[in-house]
C-alpha cells in the first residue's frame, strides 16, 4: 500500500479496505478508501475481476 500512495501522489490516506457502506437497505462494500487531505476529499477505488452485468 505505501508504494500504491506514492505513486497516487502528495496528501493521500488509507482510510480502510472492505469498507463497509449502507445504500438504501442493501449493504456494500468499497474495496479501498483513501482521502486526500489537500483536496479534502475521499477517493474510492472499486476493483473488479468480473464484468458487471
Amino acid at each position: 500500500m505505501p508504494n500504491f500512495l506514492k505513486q497516487l501522489g502528495n496528501g493521500f490516506s488509507f482510510i480502510d479496505e472492505e469498507y463497509k457502506i449502507l445504500i438504501g437497505n442493501t449493504i456494500n462494500y468499497i474495496d479501498i478508501l483513501l482521502f486526500n487531505y489537500i483536496y479534502n476529499c475521499f477517493i474510492v477505488v472499486e476493483l473488479k475481476v468480473t464484468e458487471s452485468r
